[in-house]
C-alpha cells in the first residue's frame, strides 16, 4: 500500500515515488515505470531514490487525464472552488451544466482552467475572451497574467 505524502510540509516541492504513487492511485513501482518508460520528469537523490517537482507532477497528471484535486489541495492548504462549483449560483450556469460535465477540466476535476489552455482544448463554457477577464480566474489567490498565457 502507498505511504501517506506527508502533510506537514509547505510548500511541497518535491515528491517521493510512494508519494506520487498516492496521489495517482497507482503502485510506487508505476510509477518507477512511468519515469522511466511515460516521460514522468523526475531527478534522483545521491542515495538514488527518484523525487518528482509537484508542478512537473501536476502537469504529467493533467496530460493524463487524471484528477488533481487532492494534489492540488496539499499544494494549496486548502481546497478552492473549481469553475463550475465557482460559477455554480450564477443563474445562466443552470443552461450549461450539461456542458460542464463533458468538459474536460470537469471531468479530471481540475482547479485552474486557465492551466489546461496550454495542454488540452477545454469546453470554455463560462470563458471571456481572455482568462485575465474571466471572473472565475480573477478570484484565484495567486493567480496572474502570465498564467493566463
Amino acid at each position: 500500500m502507498p505511504k501517506e505524502p506527508k502533510r506537514d510540509r509547505t510548500p511541497i516541492a518535491a515528491l517521493s515515488t510512494g508519494e506520487v504513487a498516492h496521489y495517482c492511485l497507482v503502485s510506487p513501482q508505476t510509477i518507477q515505470n512511468w519515469i522511466q518508460d511515460r516521460g514522468l520528469p523526475a531527478q534522483r537523490t545521491g542515495g538514488g531514490q527518484y523525487r518528482v517537482r509537484a508542478e512537473e507532477l501536476r502537469a504529467f497528471m493533467i496530460q493524463c487525464g487524471m484528477s488533481v484535486a487532492e494534489l492540488d489541495k496539499d499544494l494549496c492548504g486548502e481546497q478552492r472552488f473549481r469553475c463550475w462549483e465557482f460559477f455554480a449560483p450564477f443563474p445562466e450556469h443552470s443552461l450549461h451544466v450539461a456542458q460542464c460535465e463533458s468538459c474536460v477540466v470537469h471531468r479530471c476535476e481540475a482547479l485552474r482552467c486557465h492551466e489546461l489552455r496550454q495542454h488540452v482544448e477545454h469546453g470554455k463554457v463560462h470563458c471571456a475572451e481572455e482568462c485575465a477577464e474571466c471572473a472565475y480566474f480573477q478570484s484565484q489567490s495567486g493567480a496572474t497574467q502570465s498564467e493566463a498565457s
